[in-house]
């Protein structure tokens, strides 16, 4: 395989606590085995995602950070807790702002609708005018 110093566009190392943790993420919200306590299963998935992009992100990985992000608010769907979701689109809309706008507005519209569908609507606001704000 490619070195570290090959392997990557960007020259930012990735972090191995991070990688370890959407490793270790990944594995859990594929297990299939025993069926029960899925909810649990998935919870503990969305949190081991959702630190994993916090330390993408405090590492300057933000395609990285929006993915961790991402697949924590599809898990959290997955258990119907649909305001945590949004959190998470929230985050990843902040991870890659910078990156790429259109992208992070599109994630705040994913969040709006959860908003919505769970009357929060001040904040589904607030976060429809970040949006609009990033194509300004």
């Amino acid at each position: 395989m490619a070195d570290s110093s090959s392997s990557s566009a960007s020259a930012v190392k990735d972090h191995p606590e991070a990688r370890e943790l959407f490793n270790t993420a990944t594995k859990k919200m594929n297990q299939k085995f025993p069926p029960w306590g899925v909810e649990s299963r998935f919870e503990e998935a969305a949190e081991l995602f959702s630190r994993a992009g916090n330390l993408f992100k405090a590492n300057r990985q933000p395609l990285e950070a929006e993915k961790s992000y991402v697949i924590a608010a599809e898990c959290l769907l997955r258990i119907k807790q649909t305001h945590e979701a949004a959190s998470n689109y929230v985050s990843a809309a902040n991870a890659i702002r910078k990156t790429d706008a259109s992208r992070a507005a599109g994630h705040l519209r994913t969040s709006v609708q959860y908003l919505i569908s769970g009357g929060n609507f001040a904040m589904a606001a607030k976060n429809l005018q970040d949006a609009g704000d990033m194509y300004e």
